[in-house]
């Protein structure tokens, strides 16, 4: 099963600790702001929204988009706007070596409603 709606999406590389440590934060945080859409309800149970964020190094947000839409425009928005409202992040991990770096959220409604 899933372990959860959000986290690092696609890509198979491996994480350091620092990086784990790292994503573990920031999805916190983001999921702290993510507000559903009034009245949504049980409409939106089953939907998922990707949305991308991309970081730089001093913890700043670069650009989020979404990847994959749920179908639902306001579902689409209020994950767009938990990653803005999370912003600024700490800074990158060292190893991030003054880079900017991409990282892909899952999020579904059933993860806040249970």
């Amino acid at each position: 099963g899933d372990s959860g709606g959000m986290g690092p999406a696609g890509g198979g590389a491996k994480l350091t600790a620092a990086f784990q440590l790292y994503y573990s934060n920031l999805k916190a945080k983001v999921h702290r702001h993510w507000v559903l859409p009034e009245n949504a309800g049980s409409k939106l149970r089953g939907l998922e929204a990707i949305v991308v964020l991309r970081i730089r190094q001093d913890g700043h947000l670069e650009r989020v988009w979404l990847e994959k839409s749920s179908g639902n425009l306001r579902l689409d928005s209020s994950a767009i706007r938990a990653v803005e409202r999370a912003a600024p992040f700490s800074p990158l991990p060292s190893e991030a070596r003054g880079r900017s770096h991409e990282v892909g959220f899952r999020f579904k409604p059933e993860d806040i409603t249970g």
